[in-house]
């Protein structure tokens, strides 16, 4: 069982999985950023803002909290 690797295929295509790589980090970023920034804003709002949007906040919250991990990720991409 002497097997040899060969790794031609990904010296070939190295450039465009760098442009990949680059490309994921990217929207990474991005979507930290975003999702930072709107966490920001829900907290701030839940803390100063009127009591209905607490209200509708806490009972998101539970709704999430409440289903299971798995059926999450089947609703966002369902929807």
């Amino acid at each position: 069982m002497h097997y040899q690797w060969d790794f031609s295929l990904v010296w070939q295509n190295l450039p465009v999985l760098l442009k990949g790589l680059g490309v994921t980090l990217e929207l990474w970023l991005l979507a930290g950023n975003f999702g930072t920034l709107i966490g920001v804003a829900v907290c701030v709002a839940r803390a100063r803002g009127p009591r209905e949007f607490y209200l509708v906040h806490s009972a998101s919250v539970q709704g999430v909290r409440n289903t299971p991990g798995l059926i999450q990720p089947l609703w966002f991409y369902l929807a």
